[in-house]
């Protein structure tokens, strides 16, 4: 089953964070994940715009796959390894 968190402001998660299976990160407003917050996935993670932006300037990495779904912009600058 797939867990859906929502998210919205800066740093909203406790980072390190890490997406399993199916799960999505989603947008409840504007977001940004400064460099303090990372992400570890597992399987495949989604974030869902769902109409707003989300700047992830944190590291991704991991061995799943990442997604994107929702219209809006979502911006990745760190220094990823997934």
């Amino acid at each position: 089953y797939a867990i859906t968190t929502n998210v919205s402001g800066t740093d909203p998660l406790v980072s390190p964070f890490t997406i399993n299976n199916t799960d999505i990160i989603q947008a409840t407003g504007n977001t940004v994940f400064t460099t303090a917050t990372n992400f570890t996935i597992s399987g495949t993670g989604t974030f869902n715009t769902n109409g707003f932006t989300i700047d992830v300037n944190g590291v991704i990495g991991g061995t799943g796959n990442l997604t994107k779904s929702g219209s809006n912009t979502l911006t990745l600058t760190g220094a990823n390894t997934y």
